[in-house]
């Protein structure tokens, strides 16, 4: 699978849907955001291993650091009409379905954040332990009473946590309806 350069089209598709998302401001008229800010990769023929996606793919490293990557495909739409249709049995050249870009999200990255946020939680209720510790003994407090108040904190995180990943799945939804 060879990569290539997106076309004047690809990028302006590109630029087109971040636009629309709110992912960034409309550039100038006489800007492009490839020369520097957006440096892009176009993937042809990709396959997925199993049932899945075939087409083209582009893969976009933003300029603030390599780990800004995002992944990009086109789709097509599926239409009321086609819905009780097997997928090989509808008219993709019809006209009706003409392929939009659309940002790639993983569910699994949530796995990533989960595992990232749990550490990190860890972390800072093992730095504060200490002194909360201290301070508990000078109130001359249970450290059952102390054991309950982190568990309790911990619980508030994870709650706040799970309530910003519903919060982006709706929108995520919204974005896609």
């Amino acid at each position: 699978m060879n990569l290539r350069k997106p076309t004047e089209q690809e990028k302006k598709e590109l630029v087109d849907y971040l636009v629309k998302e709110g992912y960034i401001e409309a550039p100038e008229p006489d800007e492009d955001l490839f020369d520097g800010t957006i440096y892009a990769a176009v993937f042809d023929n990709y396959i997925t291993d199993g049932p899945g996606y075939a087409g083209r793919v582009m893969v976009v490293v933003w300029s603030g650091a390599p780990e800004f990557t995002e992944t990009y495909i086109w789709r097509r739409p599926i239409l009321p009409e086609d819905e009780d249709k097997l997928m090989g049995e509808i008219d993709w050249l019809d006209g009706k379905h003409e392929q939009y870009i659309e940002k790639v999200v993983l569910d699994q990255a949530w796995d990533l954040v989960d595992d990232v946020v749990d550490k990190k939680i860890d972390a800072m209720i093992g730095t504060f332990q200490k002194e909360i510790l201290k301070i508990y003994a000078r109130e001359s407090r249970s450290s059952n009473e102390f054991t309950m108040q982190i568990h309790m904190a911990r619980l508030n995180l994870r709650s706040s946590i799970v309530e910003l990943k519903v919060q982006s799945q709706h929108k995520n939804i919204q974005k896609a309806a």
